[in-house]
Parts: structure tokens; sequence; C-alpha cells
């Protein structure tokens, strides 16, 4: 008799599982897909990935048709031996701690499924056995493949197997209580945002973002306020840096100017004195010119930044570029006897 070849479509419930642990994997939350704590100790990641890896592996669903979901499955597959393989090396893990700090303090635990040892080994598959997974809480019976199912096939009176995976309804509460969380932390992100401390509305609001990873209102809040924040950041510096100035005290002007630049404000303000203080100390002319240049692009109609890197490119003989930063001040005020002396000076 030919092999029935027909392929089991997936449920619903089987679909929301698959996604629910794919937005898991992608996040890089590797304890989240463990369904461990970042104390875990190494044999309670083991036991974790061992049960996982059985429930998730691409040979679970054989003969069921995946379709788009086929990816899916294999990266949470993937992920997951990722997720063990640094989690159970004591350098890694360190380095995953320190470089995923705010993930980490983010992250929620997904139960990790029971599955019994008895259950769901290797020579289940080789009996012919396509497992249907269940997202019931109470697990689900297998189903018999094509050859099981023939009428003079042995196997046919054979007692179903039970196979459980990590539970949708589980899934389910930790996503309510990551959305409570979320609107929490929103609340204090625009409590925050209207005492006008961005800062911390930024910090709120990328938790309240990271628990209702969903929620595209809060990821669009989250980097409107980062934004703030890091303007916020670079003008507490930039106050700092002109007040080491008045005392004269250059190294902490510097320092101040530097750290308002990393905060990437859309002044141009930082760029020009920090250029200005580290031609004065001798610094190297690439650094003096790219923060001039950067000056200019972040306030194009400021003139005293064109015409500082006008100057600039006039003193190292780059007159062609003198001369468009000098045109472009007289576009902007025809009438800058500054720039009109310095246009005539590089045509000569």
């Amino acid at each position: 008799m030919q092999e029935d070849a027909r392929q089991v479509e997936l449920s619903r419930q089987e679909m929301e599982a698959i996604d629910a642990f794919h937005e898991i994997a992608v996040s890089g939350d590797y304890y989240g897909l463990l369904g461990v704590s970042p104390d875990a100790s190494e044999a309670h990641i083991r036991r974790s990935y061992y049960e996982l890896s059985r429930a998730w592996h691409p040979d679970r669903f054989y003969r069921r048709n995946l379709g788009e979901y086929k990816e899916k499955l294999e990266k949470v597959f993937i992920v997951i031996t990722r997720a063990y393989s640094v989690l159970s090396n004591a350098e890694e893990r360190a380095r995953y701690h320190e470089d995923n700090k705010e993930l980490i303090s983010a992250s929620f635990n997904v139960p990790r499924p029971h599955v019994p040892a008895s259950q769901n080994t290797v020579s289940d598959l080789a009996e012919g056995l396509t497992y249907e997974v269940s997202l019931d809480p109470d697990a689900l019976t297998s189903v018999p493949s094509p050859s099981e199912r023939s009428a003079h096939s042995p196997l046919r009176k054979k007692k179903r197997r039970r196979a459980i995976i990590p539970g949708l309804e589980k899934l389910r509460r930790q996503a309510a209580e990551q959305i409570a969380k979320g609107r929490r932390h929103h609340r204090i992100a625009v409590a925050a945002a209207e005492e006008g401390n961005w800062m911390r509305a930024s910090a709120a609001m990328h938790l309240a973002s990271r628990y209702d990873t969903g929620n595209a209102e809060y990821r669009r809040m989250a980097e409107e306020y980062r934004v703030k924040s890091r303007e916020q950041a670079a003008q507490q510096a930039i106050q700092a840096a002109e007040n080491a100035e008045s005392y004269h005290n250059i190294k902490a002007a510097i320092f101040h100017y530097e750290k308002a630049c990393k905060c990437d404000p859309s002044s141009g303000l930082p760029f020009y004195r920090l250029a200005m203080l580290k031609q004065h100390e001798g610094e190297d002319e690439h650094v003096v010119l790219n923060l001039l240049r950067t000056a200019s692009e972040k306030q194009p109609k400021t003139t005293r930044y064109r015409l500082a890197l006008a100057s600039y490119y006039a003193e190292r003989k780059m007159k062609a570029n003198a001369r468009r930063e000098y045109q472009a001040v007289l576009q902007l005020e025809p009438g800058n006897d500054e720039a009109k002396n310095g246009l005539r000076k590089v045509r000569s």
C-alpha cells in the first residue's frame, strides 16, 4: 500500500507558541528562553536545556506543514543551543551579564517545560511517531504516522503517548504580567517627562518597551524620550564645560565637552568649543577638522561655525574647501566682512 504523505497542519495554538518563543529567542534573552533565573546553577541550566532542546527539536514536527513557521522553529532551536553554550561557560556567562544588564533586568522567565524522562525519547521517533505539539498545559496525544495507521500494522493498537512542552496558558500569564509591568513603567515615564526629567523618563520608557515588546507606541515613545534624554544630558555637560572654562580649567572643560559630544546632540556648540580648545592644546589637525565639520553639519546656518571651518581650511592651504565655506556664509549673511576678506585671500 502506498504510504500516505499528507502533512498535518499546525494548529492555531501551536502557531501562537512558536511565535511566543521566537519573540523571546530574537530578543537575545537567554535566561527567559531557557526559563531559568540569572542566578541559576549550571546543573539547572543544563536540565532546562536538555528538556527544551527535546521539546523544540525540528524532528518533533516531522510531517507537519510548517510553512513560514519552519524558519521560526529552527531559530528557536538554534538560540536554545546558543543560550546553553553561553550560560554553561563561566567566562561567556559573565560577559553576557556585562553586555546585557538592561536586558537581564527587564527579562521575564519563561516556565521550564516539564518533560518526563520516560517520554519523548529519540526511540519514539525511531518507532515512527509524529508528535503533534499541544499548548494545553495537560499536554497532548501524539499522532500516529501513516504507516502506523495501516490496517495491517502491528502498531495500530499501540497505546498513544503524551508529550508535554511549554504551556500556552503559562506563557499568557507571563505575558499579562509583562504588560502590567510595562504599564507601570509607562506611567512613571510620563510623570517624569511632565517634570522635564527626560533621563528618568527615557530609562522608564525603555523598560516599558522591553516589558511590552509588542507595543508600538511604547517603542515610539522610548525613542522620543531617548533623544530628549541625550539632549538633556548633553546640555548638562555643556553647562559644566562652560563653568570649567570660566575658571580656566581647560582639562575639565575638554572632558565635559567630550561627554556632551558623545550624546550626539543636535547642537553644534560642544563640537565647536571642543575644536577650539583642542586646537589651542595642539591636538592633531584631523581631530580638530572633524569637530569643526560636525559643528557645521549640525547647524549649517550658524555662520560662526562655518567661518571657523573656512579659516581652518585656509590655514592649511585647502583653498577650494575654504572658498566653499566662505561662499556659504555669504549666502547666509551677504554683508559678512570676515567672509568677504577670507574669500579674497583664498582666491588670490
